[in-house]
């Protein structure tokens, strides 16, 4: 009997406390208009790529969630020509590899600022499990657009936007 009311109480201590857990929030606007937003684990990947227009340079950024922030993890690119940036941070590790110059660090947070594409400039993708990449070029060409992350309680973390590309 006493298993059962532990175990009863423990389900009610959950109920009431993990819908105010905090949990990163991941927001994508564009002009005053929400786009995209869903509630993230920390350490959780959001990648995009895309091709420098000037050069025609292929780029992977990786970000993760981790406390109500968006950090820069990676970035992959085959150049650094063009107005790609060159000069790390004090932060940064740069590895040069034969196919790829591979940026750690990078300390963004917050609110970042993306300019999507178009097919032949930019062809913009982002992928963010458990949804399929979004070719966000071909939904969005040439728009603005602001990342921004912040820490709320779970119950008010609204999915807004991915489900029309179909969860896996």
């Amino acid at each position: 009997m006493k298993n059962v009311l532990r175990a009863i109480l423990i389900l009610i201590c959950a109920a009431v406390v993990a819908p105010n857990l905090p949990v990163n929030y991941f927001t994508v606007t564009g002009g005053d208009r929400l786009l995209y937003s869903c509630p993230m684990p920390n350490g959780y990947s959001f990648v995009t790529t895309y091709i420098h227009s000037l050069e025609l340079t292929p780029v992977i950024d990786d970000y993760r969630f981790v406390g109500g922030r968006m950090w820069g993890w990676e970035e992959w690119t085959k150049s650094l020509n063009a107005g790609m940036p060159s000069v790390s941070s004090p932060y940064t590790r740069t590895i040069m590899t034969p196919e790829w110059i591979i940026t750690r660090g990078g300390r963004r947070s917050g609110l970042i600022y993306y300019r999507v594409g178009t097919e032949e400039f930019g062809r913009n993708t982002w992928t963010l499990e458990p949804w399929e990449e979004i070719k966000i070029f071909e939904k969005y060409p040439m728009y603005r657009m602001a990342f921004e992350t912040s820490a709320m309680p779970f119950r008010k973390a609204a999915i807004t936007g991915f489900e029309e590309n179909h969860a896996r």
